[in-house]
């Protein structure tokens, strides 16, 4: 595959999606930016080493991530900080203002939830949850086999839901 191919379209039709799985590892809509040109970048240099294993939006993503989890262990933070791809003002909610009040904190609980899984439980989530991939899509994401996605979907939900119920009772 040449670069003109990969420019041609390719990057257009990543930009939307690869944006928002960067948004949710980095929380950070300028640092999210930055990382999305620098994979490209990176894709576009490296097309050469491309070599089909896996769909090129499989390799494309993986860079992405790569360059997330760098990007925050280079920042020296020890938890991603997570919580979807919208913004607070995204979201409907009556103008009442406890009802604001009320998602707000429901937001920072689940951010708070979420930072305390593992990087592993966290992508699993993001990906089905916040950008909506089929367990075939994460699995071929992650280079894995499909069969196994769903358990681990099922212990990252239900570890989640175990730090959300001691948060609240604790």
């Amino acid at each position: 595959m040449k670069t003109s191919a990969f420019t041609a379209g390719w990057a257009e039709r990543l930009r939307e999606p690869l944006g928002k799985f960067i948004y949710g590892f980095v929380r950070d809509r300028h640092v999210a930016e930055d990382l999305e040109q620098e994979t490209l970048l990176k894709v576009v240099r490296n097309l050469h080493r491309y070599r089909a294993q896996a769909a090129l939006k499989t390799w494309v993503f993986s860079i992405a991530r790569n360059l997330c989890l760098d990007h925050l262990r280079s920042a020296g933070r020890t938890r991603l900080r997570l919580i979807g791809t919208l913004d607070p003002s995204e979201i409907e909610t009556p103008d009442v203002p406890d009802a604001r009040a009320e998602t707000e904190e429901s937001r920072a609980r689940v951010a708070e939830a979420l930072s305390g899984l593992s990087p592993d439980a966290r992508e699993l989530l993001i990906l089905r949850n916040y950008l909506g991939l089929s367990y075939r899509e994460i699995a071929r994401r992650r280079g894995v086999a499909a069969a196994g996605i769903g358990t681990r979907l099922l212990r990252a939900r239900r570890g989640l839901l175990k730090k959300l119920r001691r948060e609240s009772c604790g």
